[in-house]
């Protein structure tokens, strides 16, 4: 049986297609967590398995990483704190709304 694959939620920059290919040097493959509108559009093709999201949809990360019985999971490059606090808000899933509501600390 294979190993399950590591998860990496993509920022923008470099970093992201390194950190890719270090875990493929390792024997490893990679379910690449793409967030619209900041995962740049050409690392998809370095994963082995990719899903378009939006930032607010913790939700459906989560349902994929089960579906594909991830148990590492890292998030690499950045992701703007305008990007964070936009109107990506309306696309929130449950599991983000709940997060959201409960959330004490709202420094970033």
């Amino acid at each position: 049986m294979d190993a399950p694959p590591i998860a990496i939620v993509g920022g923008e920059g470099k970093m992201p297609r390194l950190v890719i290919e270090s875990i493929h040097a390792s024997g490893k493959k990679v379910l690449l967590l793409a967030i619209k509108g900041i995962t740049p559009l050409d690392l998809e093709k370095y994963a082995d398995l990719s899903v378009w999201l939006h930032l607010t949809q913790v939700g459906k990360a989560i349902k994929e990483c089960c579906k594909h019985n991830v148990n590492e999971i890292t998030m690499v490059g950045r992701v703007r704190h305008n990007k964070i606090f936009s109107l990506s808000f309306l696309c929130m899933d449950w599991v983000t709304l709940n997060l959201w509501w409960n959330m004490t600390d709202w420094r970033a």
